[in-house]
């Protein structure tokens, strides 16, 4: 499955779950950003929490405009943050082996 169809199921999954009833200060939406960042595209990672979080506003009602600015804000930065701390993969090598101690390789 390639990133885009995850990032598509992300976002539904997240929109779904987000607008059913849920704890205080649990968020669905923040997993899925997190998820996103570290294993999603480093181009598109950042929508797949901002687009669950204005179709729940659009269906459920805005609030204060400072106050939805910084909340999406911090989930497009969690996204970031992982996008940018999460380790590239491995190089492929014709002889994967020959680099360790010991190996005629």
């Amino acid at each position: 499955m390639n990133t885009t169809t995850i990032n598509k199921w992300l976002v539904g999954l997240a929109t779904v779950v987000h607008l059913l009833p849920h704890p205080f200060g649990v968020s669905p939406v923040g997993a899925v950003a997190l998820y996103a960042g570290a294993y999603g595209s480093k181009r598109t990672s950042w929508l797949v929490p901002l687009v669950p979080l204005t179709i729940a506003a659009l269906l459920t009602g805005f609030y204060d405009p400072v106050v939805m600015a910084f909340v999406f804000a911090g989930f497009a930065l969690s996204t970031l943050a992982c996008v940018t701390s999460a380790p590239s993969p491995p190089a492929t090598s014709p002889k994967p082996y020959a680099r360790y101690p010991g190996n005629p390789g």
